[in-house]
């Protein structure tokens, strides 16, 4: 399988841009312009491309979302149901504000 994120617009639904993994992506949510990937091994926030978080986890992830609001990403997984994550969490030191 293919470990590349492809990002797209809806007017042209073509990937104008990608980023490429560390292991297989499994589930992808985005919230006005941050992305969260689930993937095999991980959590990964990306701004645009551009990786700024990652979180390793003994689970495997299957599903992310993000609030409407932008606070909060939950992760479902095949064992438990999900895991509420604050924003906040994952940007504690960027100090970014969605």
């Amino acid at each position: 399988m293919d470990d590349t994120v492809r990002l797209t617009t809806i007017s042209t639904l073509k990937a104008e841009s990608s980023y490429k993994a560390d292991s297989q992506p499994k589930a992808v949510a985005t919230h006005k312009g941050t992305s969260v990937v689930g993937t095999t091994d991980s959590l990964v926030v990306l701004d645009g491309t551009k990786k700024v978080f990652s979180l390793p986890v003994k689970y495997q992830p299957m599903s992310v979302a993000i609030s409407v609001d932008g606070t909060e990403v939950s992760v479902g997984t095949d064992v438990f149901s999900f895991f509420p994550f604050p924003f906040f969490f994952f940007f504690f030191k960027k100090n970014l504000i969605f």
